[in-house]
Parts: structure tokens; C-alpha cells; sequence
């Protein structure tokens, strides 16, 4: 069987590593240190001004999906308390998630459904509302908190924005297109895991004639994979590197950043270029409901959607997948 050829060969060739193969897109290779900076002296600016710049490390937060197949495919090649994990949330493509399913679940993990089995609005919000703040609250967690997450439509919903203000949880999103930089579960934490997953996923197939993982036992193994991590020292280490905390803009590594010549490294030195989605935002403004518009300027964080983008997500074409969400 071709796994275990493979895990021969590397048992046999243990100068070699796996690394998860990554295409770097072209919005991402615009990405400049410029406006890196520039989003950290804003959200320093709000952070300031709601006494969170420099709070306890326990009460800072990131979230972020991955997907995880249930027969990984050959997608890679060879070549204090700030580490704590919430519950994760794993979302299946279910219009219904089976009984069976949630009684193999971790105690603690929570499950989701959705037509793709992707992050949506209804579901994150039911993690933030069911899981992540009771979560707080039984780990006497101090508010308010402060969540990182990226811009995607379903994490900016009226409903999540407007529950995370009435709770005390501030969240922050992360600078359009540079989540590989400025994300600590991407930068530190899904690489390592999808590697154990994989290991986890083997060992299992071995074990068991080469069958294929099913949906029921999908979290628990994942769980196995998670157990195996010292996740506490690889998010400390995430959040250190990407610059949420400590908070810091100098602690990014601009030299993975294209153009970075031209680059001053005083935000101050440089007049910010002409933006015109402010115009286009301003034009769709015009159009919306005062009331409406009235709320959402209320619940938005930090002003002027500076630090607000939706980008788009690939639908995965494989039905055999589980989408983690990881605070």
C-alpha cells in the first residue's frame, strides 16, 4: 500500500521533513511593510484608548479555520497562559450534524454543520455565544478580552458584533491579506498539527487494515493529534512572532515581504497612498438605511473599516472534511 511505502521511506531517510506546500497570492505579494506598520499604530491608537495595550497575556486571543481531511492527500512536500486553547469548533458538512457524531466528540470540543462544511456567520456566532464566552467565564478570565480573527464575512456579522461588544470582547481584524504573517494559529500552530494529523492518521490506518477514517472518529483522533503539540510554548511563540503579544511591530519579519526596498521603516516618514475604497465605502454608505448604518459604525472596531476586508474562500470539493476553528 502506497502509505506504507511512504512511511517506510522516511523512516529510512530521516534527513527529510514534510512541509505543507503554499502558493503565495498575488494580493498577498502586495502586502507592504508600510502598511503593516500603519495597521499596528492604529489598532495601538484603539488598544490605548481602551486600557487593553498591555493586559494580562491570558485575556489575548486569535481565531482561525483550517481544514482537515479525513484521508489526508499529497498536498506537501519534502524538502504563562498565552498558549491555552479554547475549544475548538469542528464544522461538518452536514445539513445536521448525526447524534452518533456529537457522543464521539471530546467532551469539551464543540460541533457545527454548514452546506460546505466551511466557517459560517450563524455558526460562528453560536461558538462565540455557546463555547468561547462561557469558556471565559468558567476560566475566570478577565474582561474585556481582546480576539484577533481575520476579515472574513462570517466573523463581521451585526449579530457577533453586537453580542462580543455587550460581553466585553474586543475584536480586532487582522490586516487584509497578510494573515501569513500576522496570524499566530497560521504562523505557529496549523503547520505543526496538520504534520501530527497526518502521523495520527497513518498510525491509524496501519492499525486498522488501511480503512478510512470516518466522520465519528474524526475529533477524537484530531484531539490525539492536538495532545501530542506543547501548544502552549508554539502559541506563545506565534503571538510573539506575529507582534499581538507582546504588541509590537517590530517584532514582524518584513524580509518575507516582496518590495521591501522601497519600504521605509518610519510609518511617519511616508504620506499613506489614496485609498478609493473610502470613496466606494462612502458611496455604499450614502445608500444604506441611517439606522442601519447607525449600528453598524456603533459595533464596528477600529473605525472607518481600516482593518475590515472580506476575502473570498475556496469551497473545498471533497464532502470528507472538517473545518477547525481554533481560539
Amino acid at each position: 500500500m502506497d502509505f506504507l511505502w511512504l512511511n517506510g521511506f522516511l523512516n529510512r531517510h530521516p534527513e527529510l521533513s514534510k512541509r505543507i506546500a503554499q502558493n503565495l497570492t498575488a494580493c498577498r505579494a502586495s502586502i507592504s511593510e508600510f502598511s503593516i506598520k500603519k495597521w499596528f499604530s492604529e489598532v495601538e491608537i484603539e488598544l490605548k484608548q481602551k486600557s487593553l495595550l498591555n493586559i494580562e497575556s491570558n485575556r489575548v486571543f486569535n481565531g482561525d479555520e483550517s481544514a482537515f481531511m479525513l484521508a489526508p492527500k499529497s498536498d506537501k512536500v519534502f524538502v504563562k497562559k498565552a498558549g491555552d486553547l479554547a475549544p475548538p469548533l469542528v464544522v461538518f458538512s452536514y445539513k445536521r450534524v448525526p447524534n452518533n457524531i456529537r457522543e464521539n466528540m471530546p467532551h469539551d470540543w464543540a460541533a457545527g454543520k454548514s452546506d460546505n462544511g466551511w466557517m459560517n456567520g450563524e455558526n460562528f456566532f453560536e461558538y462565540i455565544a455557546n463555547i468561547f464566552y462561557p469558556w471565559l467565564i468558567d476560566n475566570k478570565i478577565k474582561f474585556p478580552v481582546v480576539l484577533y480573527i481575520d476579515g472574513h464575512s462570517s466573523h463581521l456579522t451585526m449579530t457577533v458584533s453586537e453580542f462580543c461588544r455587550e460581553k466585553q470582547i474586543v475584536l480586532v481584524a487582522l490586516h487584509p491579506n497578510a494573515t501569513h504573517i500576522l496570524q499566530p494559529l497560521d504562523v505557529s500552530f496549523f503547520h505543526p498539527l496538520k504534520l501530527a494529523w497526518r502521523t495520527v492518521v497513518t498510525d491509524w490506518r496501519m492499525k486498522n487494515n488501511g480503512q478510512k477514517i470516518t466522520k465519528e472518529a474524526f475529533a477524537s483522533l484530531l484531539k490525539t493529534a492536538v495532545d501530542t503539540l506543547d501548544t502552549r510554548t508554539i502559541l506563545g511563540n506565534g503571538f510573539k512572532t506575529t507582534g499581538l503579544f507582546p504588541f509590537s511591530a517590530n517584532a514582524i519579519n518584513y524580509t518575507k515581504l516582496r518590495n521591501k526596498s522601497t519600504e521605509a521603516t518610519n510609518i511617519d516618514e511616508i504620506e499613506a497612498p489614496k485609498d478609493d475604497n473610502r470613496r466606494l465605502l462612502s458611496l455604499f454608505e450614502s445608500l444604506m438605511d441611517p439606522n442601519t448604518l447607525k449600528k453598524f459604525t456603533e459595533a464596528q472596531w477600529p473605525n472607518e473599516g481600516t482593518c475590515v476586508a472580506k476575502r473570498g474562500r475556496k469551497l473545498a470539493k471533497n464532502r470528507d472534511i472538517a473545518n477547525l476553528c481554533f481560539f
